[in-house]
């Protein structure tokens, strides 16, 4: 069994350093057993030239944009005008406000703030973890 050459030649995985175009033309391929030399496909065409180092990433202009064929859902619709909603905040009593002072809401916030009474209980049960961690040194009798 012989060892059949490849098709094409083994590209270095580097660029050339002249951005010319090669003049040198790809081995002719021998035909294989069982193929006849004249026979079509028996002749690979040889391959394109690369691209010149650097021209890989040169954009191109943008396809023309298409109209779609998207058909009409509801042709001549109109939505009805209503009233605008109020300004009030949903549960919040605009007759039942009171002057507050700067330091007041930032205690007021910090009070109600979910986020830091989520963090207030992990520390809670962190305590307890640790706690019950030292309980294990504990005698038993």
């Amino acid at each position: 069994a012989q060892s059949q050459q490849p098709a094409q030649p083994a590209v270095p995985p580097t660029a050339p350093a002249n951005p010319a175009p090669s003049t040198q033309q790809a081995p002719a391929v021998q035909p294989t057993q069982g193929q006849q030399p004249g026979t079509p496909g028996s002749q690979v065409q040889s391959p394109q030239n690369p691209p010149a180092p650097g021209q890989e990433s040169v954009p191109r202009p943008a396809p023309q944009r298409q109209q779609l064929n998207v058909p009409q859902v509801a042709p001549g619709f109109k939505a009805e005008s209503g009233p605008f909603p109020t300004l009030e905040r949903v549960g919040v009593d605009m007759a039942e406000q009171r002057p507050l002072s700067v330091r007041e809401a930032i205690e007021l916030a910090l009070a109600n703030n979910k986020d830091i009474e989520v963090a207030r209980e992990n520390v809670r049960a962190a305590e307890f973890d640790l706690k019950a961690a030292r309980g294990v040194y504990d005698p038993h009798f």
